[in-house]
């Protein structure tokens, strides 16, 4: 969902960073180390839904402290934190719009690494036009580990080698592609509609002309 259907996560990122006074891309960064002693980062602990978003903020808060040496105090309201981090992220409605075309000929399925208290998103977004919605913290496991495609490919009832796969990690893109799914970097809207349209043919035969002719 996030950097597809989305306008970019990272400029998110980039506007929350600004905020906490951090350098630029260190957020990121921190997202994806681990603490020592720690076998796995500690974000990545929340997308499997192994520790809650308000005790993820104060091992972020300490993490940013070790690693940078700079003081941050979260709020003790996580909703609070969510809104600074994800309110200016909008809705990427060419790529809804995609998904609407291909949903009612062939099956469509969301993949998303998440967090259990992020649950606002299904309320914003057209959940409905997805057969199969494959959230990490639901099931345990994140992209990009392998059981999580196969997963996926399973509920949907299809082999990799007939799925679609886009996401704008490339790590997530990699994993994707080394288990025999089409894989596509997310890069901008028109391009992936490009790359997608000769894998669903009958889709783009019915497809908006506004859409067609990016």
């Amino acid at each position: 969902m996030g950097g597809v259907l989305t306008t970019p996560i990272f400029e998110a990122f980039l506007a929350f960073e600004r905020k906490l006074g951090l350098p630029e891309h260190s957020l990121v960064r921190l997202f994806r180390e681990r603490m020592e002693g720690d076998e796995e980062p500690d974000f990545f602990q929340l997308e499997r839904g192994l520790i809650t978003e308000a005790e993820y903020y104060k091992r972020l808060a300490a993490q940013i402290k070790a690693s940078l040496g700079i003081d941050v105090s979260f709020p003790d309201d996580p909703s609070a934190v969510r809104l600074d981090l994800w309110g200016n992220v909008r809705k990427n409605e060419e790529m809804l719009e995609t998904v609407r075309a291909i949903a009612p000929h062939y099956k469509v399925g969301m993949l998303t690494n998440n967090v259990k208290e992020w649950t606002e998103w299904r309320d914003a977004y057209p959940v409905e036009i997805f057969d199969v919605i494959v959230d990490s913290c639901e099931v345990g496991m994140r992209k990009p580990d392998p059981e999580i495609y196969h997963l996926t490919c399973k509920q949907l009832g299809v082999e990799p080698n007939e799925a679609a796969f886009v996401d704008d990690i490339p790590a997530n893109v990699e994993a994707a592609a080394d288990l025999g799914l089409h894989a596509i970097l997310f890069t901008h809207t028109a391009e992936v509609i490009d790359r997608l349209r000769p894998l669903f043919p009958k889709a783009f035969m019915s497809h908006p002309a506004a859409i067609l002719e990016e």
